[in-house]
């Protein structure tokens, strides 16, 4: 019994010192550690990064024959509008179906539908078209009384109507075959270029790429002039 005890007593001091040994083994090595000088890594310096470049978007040209009839379209308008906002049927009917002022209404908004398709036309038309026909109908509301949007408004469309207006039609430097093209009344003319016919049907190509055909009696002398001598 005594000889198991002396084993035991034996056995823990080995232990012991074991783990005296290894904890002067770390003290020794955190020693070591602590000693050594602490050497800055160098800091390395971001490069700066730069923007994306930004893509110019090329100038759109102009229109200036549709630019200045939609303004001459939408100045009428307006002028219209003056004319019949103090009137008490106006006032009482309002843009009725079938009423004295409804047409000034359809064909208006109608406009307003094809000017979404138009390109090139001079920036502030379409905002001027919505203000024409807004202001129509604040004018319905207050039975003809200027409101805060109609004083607001009309003179900035009238700013941008007599900006198209005063436009004028140049050929496009690339393109020297674009000219004046003007109908059998003289009312109407346009900007195009000559892209060949169909039978009597011409067929004019628009700076914004639109083609439009039509009989060649619709056109003035001088055009159906122009087009022979071409042909000769």
């Amino acid at each position: 019994m005594r000889t198991i005890q002396l084993l035991a007593v034996v056995l823990a001091t080995v232990v012991l010192c074991g783990a005296v040994a290894g904890c002067n083994a770390d003290t020794a090595a955190i020693k070591r550690a602590a000693s050594k000088p602490i050497v800055a890594k160098p800091r390395v310096k971001a490069k700066p990064v730069s923007p994306p470049a930004v893509e110019k978007s090329p100038l759109k040209k102009i229109d200036a024959v549709a630019s200045r009839q939609l303004a001459i379209f939408l100045q009428k308008k307006l002028q219209a509008l003056m004319e019949f906002k103090d009137d008490p049927d106006f006032h009482f009917y309002g843009f009725g179906r079938d009423r004295p002022y409804s047409l000034w209404f359809q064909e208006l908004q109608a406009k307003r539908v094809t000017i979404g398709q138009e390109h090139g036309l001079l920036p502030g038309l379409n905002e001027a078209a919505y203000g024409v026909l807004q202001s129509g109908m604040d004018y319905m509301r207050s039975r003809g009384k200027e409101t805060d949007f109609t004083r607001w408004s009309i003179p900035r469309v009238k700013q941008t109507l007599r900006e198209a207006i005063k436009l004028k039609a140049r050929p496009l430097p690339s393109s020297p075959e674009y000219r004046q093209w003007t109908d059998s009344t003289g009312k109407y003319q346009a900007e195009a270029q000559f892209s060949g016919m169909i039978g009597s049907t011409v067929r004019l190509l628009k700076p914004n790429g639109k083609t439009v055909t039509l009989p060649l009696k619709k056109l003035s002398q001088a055009d159906r002039k122009w087009i022979r001598d071409r042909g000769k």
